[in-house]
Formats: C-alpha cells, sequence, structure tokens
C-alpha cells in the first residue's frame, strides 16, 4: 500500500467560490507552495494501492463536501 494526498478547492473567482481571488488558477496551484496554509484548499490522506483509487476515494470525501467538477480542480500526490 501506498499513501497518497488528494487535493480540492473551487476556482479562484468561479461561482461557487462566491467570485473570491483564492490563488487556484490551475491543477498545478494545488500542489505549490503556495497552497500551505490556504484555507481554500481541502485534503484528505489515503493509503490505498494506486493513484486511481486515491482519486475515487478523494471525490468520494468531495462529493459530500458539495464540490462540483467545472468549478474544481483537483489532483492526487504520492506521499514518499
Amino acid at each position: 500500500m501506498k499513501k497518497y494526498r488528494f487535493y480540492i478547492a473551487w476556482m479562484s473567482e468561479s461561482d461557487s467560490n462566491c467570485g473570491e481571488e483564492n490563488g487556484i488558477n490551475t491543477q498545478k496551484d494545488l500542489i505549490s507552495e503556495y497552497i500551505k496554509g490556504n484555507e481554500s484548499v481541502d485534503t484528505w490522506v489515503f493509503e490505498c494501492e494506486n493513484e486511481e483509487m486515491a482519486y475515487l476515494l478523494g471525490y468520494k470525501e468531495a462529493f459530500f463536501m458539495n464540490y462540483t467538477a467545472q468549478d474544481s480542480f483537483s489532483v492526487v500526490e504520492e506521499i514518499k
């Protein structure tokens, strides 16, 4: 088993983010140094077999927090 961190955030200035600027304009912004301390980014850590499973588990959690695919960015990073 490997450990993965799933990141998700509303796109900056999107309708779901109430038009507010949060610095999240691309998926790369989610795994940059910028996100440290950024309250707009939600993260979960999963221990699972592969990255695909980490995405599925992350999407499940995000669903319960009312994230929508059209207004958010998400990415998975393996924790080494």
